[in-house]
């Protein structure tokens, strides 16, 4: 057996099988798993955030992608491979990206997007384009308006369909949505569970067995863990700690699932690991660890084919190149994962915040497979099957037998083929399975096996025949039936009709070679016909006959007295008395037969004028029954009543009981019989009544008499028996009745019947009125009329007037001056007036339009016309400049009519107007709004950051560095609404605040720069702090940890520090400053 492009790979977790070896992300960086240790690699890509990539099951590069634009394995932009809708390095979305390859496809990828633009959409790569450089055949088509930056996956519990997840900001909601090999369902599964999430930055990861779901989200301080059911899709259990671990933004799970870990880079941040229990409360409640000590990553965790997690973080201030963090033991606890924030040095490529999203490997891994075959015989299926069915996508068989036509081929994974000759094949199947295009080859021999060539022959009966054909060397041989042949299994046994019944026999032969090839062919044996010697004879005594023989007899010998010639076909016999003559025949196809014929020798001559019988008058009958010799001469007495008297069988016709006698005579011998018919008069049969005229339609019962039993006939055809018949007349005719008395004679009769026309009544055709309405009836086609229901009943008017008020049926009788009479009907519906529903008495506010409708018709009319813009109409539109009332007049699709009125008042429009303070502090822009609305009374505000009020004249903190629009809805009476909007453009506090630091200090006690004091305004003295770095990057003071200002003393250890250059970071809120000052000492 061949086999092309085999590629065989070891599993390494649920994300190690090949199609997540390639990692590219951030400033131009990637990493390559395939030696089993991560080795760095350049690309395309230039992201702050949002990264995925895959390779083919070998681990080879496929594409990578921001969420924007898509890179093939070349590094260069995929045809069609831009714009997408996860916004990439323009706008910055966490997970913008994840890549899910279609279950049980070698070549199709979705693109999940997600971003607080677009929402969530997808797009479609196909891989067997381009060379294999793929292409964007679908671009962002949309499942989800709704904002979010977060994209998980994992595979369905039967290990096949694939879930993607997210979650959107502003809302607690969950919507996972199923991948199938058909596509992506339209169905979704959303799950309202657990902490509103206000904001979408930060990531969302499942654990490697589909059952946990964390989520972090930076902006609001939260982590959360939720239960995942991977059947259903459904999201429970969801619970959230908000503030313990200040800016998360990234999370994964440890490969078994019992450790998750956090990323934050805010207050009481680093890399904390979490004991996962089955109580997410008590995941996150319990035995928090931070591992990474004051080391606090800004970036995403992920977990990698090495088994190992990377962390994302910036690089260090003083450092030239970026680096990887890695937890090398994520199962272990605390100190014990192996944590090293300096894990993979990147270069001079720059990681970002993101790692590339998971990428989901096949379970369905492909094994080697092998072509498997049985029955290998000429004008038998071969059965073929592969090995096994492991990545199967798709087959084709090329069975290597072009005579076959069509046949040749198949898409069956299983499939069967009968060649088309024997000989030597080889068998071709090309193999799609989820990771490539692989062909396997077999070559098989079929065997021509044992072949018989057996037809119809016709043998003698009673004598042995060879049949069949010469044995072939190894061939074992069934026939079936066995019986009348010597041996069932031998080729050419015997064949003897001896106690067989039948002329034709039909036998199969099974013949099996020493491969187990087999052949099925039939014999037909047909005997030949039985020649044979005359019937028996009858002789008077002293006479002599003649013996005969068949015609395909060829020659014969006798044996017998007084025989004139044995050897003769037809020799001259004279026997003395009653004697067997015994012959051997030999026919013309070689066949020998004996047969005997024994001549009676006696002076009576068989005669046989028949049974007694019985006819009826008229009839005719057979009589005699010839069993005399053909040289016996016949005699009927009474000549006149049969047919032909001279014959031993004739027919009778006799007008009255009568005897008749028949003489035989043979030579001088002679015998007499006689036979009695008795001849039975015909009944006489009557119809009552007889011919008679009636009405069309009318119903006539007639009467049969003078007979047993009855057929009716219409005139020729029969429509009945028994002794009475029903007629509904419709045309004048024939009847006709058939009796049959108890002596089986039979007579008939005859009635005619003529029917008489009745009046064509013309009516009113059915009708319908309204409710109230009247129809006058108008009816003709007759000699006099009657009304025969309702209020008109008796009524003998042609024309009447009716006013039913329920829909009625009115019957009416037209009589005929030939005495028939016709009945009609009409039906009048009576239709209720138009249900009639129009809009309820409504308030608007001045100025503004009112939009009338009305209901229950096809037919609208509107009275008044004052300030409307049309006067029909189901629905029309009113300007009112008074309070105002209309009616409309409503009619149905049965033209019926009926009315309505509505009430139009106006309402009184409010102005919105407001002022403002503001004033910034450490919580952002504290603005007071004051409300100068006028004839308000009620108050909506939309900030424009996600906040709202109802209070007339609210506070409010923007934080710094947003744009907003700020809204007033001023409203009355909750009818009338007015708005205002301002824009703000509220600054960075980098734009606007004046800080000032020392560059140098001199820490020696004389009252002039001996401290490090950072000078702010006063409103931002709270939210002010610094940090002091040696030349070494060691910390040496912090101001949230030491009340006091640095004065040259290191705080960690209470030492003076040396002369030198230190770095400082100062945090004003969001503001960070950086820059250095020299300690000088004496």
């Amino acid at each position: 057996m061949g086999k092309i492009l085999l590629l065989l790979f070891s599993p390494l977790l649920l994300l190690g099988q090949g199609e997540y070896n390639q990692w590219r992300f951030g400033y131009g960086s990637g990493l390559d798993f395939n030696s089993g240790f991560p080795i760095v690699v350049e690309s395309s890509i230039q992201s702050s955030e949002s990264a995925a990539s895959v390779s083919d099951c070998s681990g080879q590069l496929l594409f990578y992608t921001d969420g924007e634009t898509v890179w093939s394995s070349n590094n260069s932009i995929m045809d069609g491979g831009f714009d997408l809708r996860g916004v990439g390095g323009a706008y910055p979305s966490s997970q913008g990206a994840i890549i899910v390859k279609r279950p049980n496809s070698s070549s199709i990828y979705y693109i999940f997007t997600a971003s607080d633009i677009y929402g969530l959409n997808y797009s479609v790569v196909n891989m067997a384009t381009n060379g294999g450089q793929g292409k964007v055949i679908q671009k962002n088509i949309k499942l989800s308006g709704s904002l979010t930056q977060k994209l998980g996956v994992t595979y369905h519990q039967n290990q096949e369909d694939i879930w993607v997840v997210t979650h959107y900001e502003n809302s607690n909601i969950y919507e996972t949505f199923l991948v199938t090999q058909t596509g992506i369902s339209p169905t979704s599964v959303k799950s309202a569970v657990g902490p509103t999430f206000t904001s979408s930055h930060g990531d969302i990861k499942f654990n490697q067995q589909g059952t946990k779901i964390g989520a972090v989200v930076q902006d609001q301080n939260l982590i959360s863990l939720a239960d995942f059911n991977n059947v259903t899709g459904q999201v429970s259990n969801s619970y959230g700690i908000i503030g313990q671990y200040n800016s998360p933004h990234g999370c994964d799970f440890s490969p078994s699932g019992s450790k998750f870990y956090v990323t934050a880079w805010g207050l009481n941040g680093g890399v904390i690991q979490f004991q996962v229990s089955s109580n997410n409360s008590s995941t996150l409640s319990l035995n928090a660890e931070n591992i990474s000590g004051n080391f606090k990553p800004n970036g995403s965790l992920q977990l990698a084919p090495d088994g190992k997690i990377y962390i994302a973080h910036d690089p260090d201030f003083w450092s030239f190149g970026s680096y990887l963090g890695v937890i090398n033991f994520p199962e272990n606890t605390g100190a014990a994962t192996g944590f090293n924030k300096n894990g993979i040095y990147l270069g001079s490529s720059g990681s970002s915040w993101e790692l590339p999203n998971v990428t989901l490997t096949n379970n369905n891994i492909p094994e080697v497979k092998e072509i498997e075959a049985e029955e290998f015989c000429y004008n038998s299926e071969t059965e073929f099957n592969l090995s096994n069915t492991t990545g199967l996508v798709d087959v084709l068989w090329d069975f290597d037998d072009v005579n076959s036509g069509v046949f040749n081929f198949s898409n069956e994974t299983s499939p069967n083929h009968i060649f088309s000759s024997p000989g030597t094949y080889t068998v071709k199947v090309t193999v799609t399975n989820v990771c490539e295009i692989e062909e396997y080859t077999r070559v098989v021999v079929i065997d021509e096996g044992p072949v018989s060539e057996l037809d119809s022959i016709k043998v003698c009966s009673f004598t042995e025949s060879i049949v069949g054909f010469s044995p072939e060397i190894n061939v074992n041989y069934n026939w079936s039936p066995s019986v009348g042949l010597s041996s069932n299994t031998v080729s050419n046994p015997s064949f003897n009709s001896s106690n067989l019944l039948g002329d034709v026999f039909i036998y199969t032969l099974t013949s099996i070679s020493s491969s187990g090839c087999s052949f099925e062919d039939t014999l037909k044996i047909q005997l030949y016909n039985k020649e044979k010697a005359g019937d028996d004879q009858r002789l008077c005594p002293g006479f002599g006959l003649t013996l005969s023989v068949d015609s395909g007899v060829a020659s014969v010998n006798w044996q017998g007295d007084n025989i004139d010639d044995p050897l003769s076909l037809t020799p001259y016999v004279t026997p003395s008395v009653s004697s067997n003559y015994i012959v051997e025949l030999l026919d013309t196809n070689g066949c020998v037969l004996t047969d005997t014929v024994f001549v009676d020798v006696d002076p009576e001559v068989l005669v046989d004028a028949g049974s007694d019988t019985s006819i009826c008058f008229g009839d005719s009958i057979p009589v005699g029954n010839n069993i005399s010799r053909d040289s016996t001469i016949f005699l009927w007495e009474l000549a006149a009543l049969v047919l032909d008297s001279s014959v031993g069988e004739t027919v009778s016709f006799p007008e009255s009981s009568q005897w008749l006698y028949l003489t035989a005579t043979n030579d001088t011998c002679s015998s007499r019989d006689s036979v009695f018919i008795q001849v039975n008069l015909l009944p006489t049969v009557t119809i009552n009544p007889q011919d008679t005229s009636i009405c069309f339609d009318d119903t006539v019962m007639f009467i049969a008499d003078g007979a047993l039993t009855y057929v009716w006939y219409k005139n020729e055809d029969s429509i009945a028996d028994g002794n009475d018949y029903e007629l509904i007349s419709t045309d004048s005719m024939d009847l006709i009745l058939e009796g049959i008395d108890s002596n089986g004679c039979m007579n008939t009769d005859t009635s005619i019947i003529s029917v008489l026309s009745l009046p064509e009544i013309q009516l009113n055709n059915d009708t319908a009125i309204c409710i109230g309405d009247g129809i006058e009836l108008n009816v003709s086609g007759g000699n006099n009329y009657e009304w025969l229901s309702n209020e008109i009943n008796g009524s003998i008017d042609s024309a009447i007037t009716v006013n039913p008020d329920t829909s009625s049926l009115y019957f009416v009788r037209a009589n005929g001056v030939n005495g028939c009479y016709a009945l009609d009907s009409i039906n009048i519906s009576v239709n209720a007036l138009p249900q009639v529903e129009i809009m309820s008495d409504t308030l608007i506010c001045e100025g503004s339009n009112a939009y009338l409708w009305a209901s229950g018709g096809i037919e609208y009319l509107w009275s008044p016309n004052s300030y409307l813009n049309q006067t029909s109409g189901r629905e029309i539109l009113s300007t009112p400049q008074n309070p105002i009332t209309y009616k409309v007049v409503v009619t149905d699709e049965n033209k019926c009519i009926d009315s309505a009125e509505t009430t139009i008042s106006l309402n009184v429009n409010p102005t919105a107007d407001f002022s403002y303070n503001y004033f910034p502090s450490c919580s952002g822009f504290e603005v007071q709004f004051s409300d100068s609305s006028l004839l308000a009374d009620s108050y909506e505000w939309v900030f424009g950051d996600g906040n709202a009020s109802d209070e007339a004249s609210p506070y409010h903190i923007f934080n710094f560095g947003t744009n907003v629009s700020t809204i007033l809805i001023a409203g009355n009476n909750d009818i009338c609404f007015d708005s205002l909007q301002i824009s703000f453009e509220w600054k960075n506090i980098s734009e606007f605040i004046d800080v000032f630091s020392p560059n140098i200090i001199t820490p020696n006690n004389d009252g002039r720069n001996d401290c490090f004091e950072v000078i702010v305004p006063d409103e931002f003295v709270e939210c002010t702090n610094y940090k002091i770095y040696n030349r070494w990057g060691m910390k040496v003071h912090d101001t949230k940890e030491f009340m006091n200002n640095f004065c040259g003393i290191n705080a960690y250890n209470n030492k003076e520090v040396s002369s030198g250059t230190y770095y400082y970071t100062i945090e004003i809120g969001d503001y960070l400053v950086n820059g250095f000052v020299q300690v000088e000492r004496d």
